[in-house]
């Protein structure tokens, strides 16, 4: 899992979360949103921190390191150089 930031027309940028499920897991967005929203009732995270979209994906690309490559991503799932 990663999260990138896509632009913003009033924050600048808000968060979007990239999911690679693991096999075998089948995860639906309202599952996280239903989570997410439950720690922050809870008072565990703030709601700013809660992104506006789930997306899922078969890869997550990586750098030669084995970190999570963000640009390559952002690329990839948002179409920005």
């Amino acid at each position: 899992m990663a999260v990138i930031g896509r632009p913003h027309e009033k924050w600048g940028e808000r968060p979007i979360a990239v999911i690679k499920p693991k096999e075998g897991y089948n995860l639906s967005k309202e599952q996280i949103y239903e989570t997410l929203n439950r720690e922050v009732s809870a008072g565990r995270i703030p709601k700013w921190w809660v992104p506006d979209d789930i997306i899922f994906v078969r890869e997550i690309p990586l750098t030669s390191t084995g970190k999570i490559d963000k640009k390559e991503l952002k690329k990839n799932i948002l179409g920005l150089r």
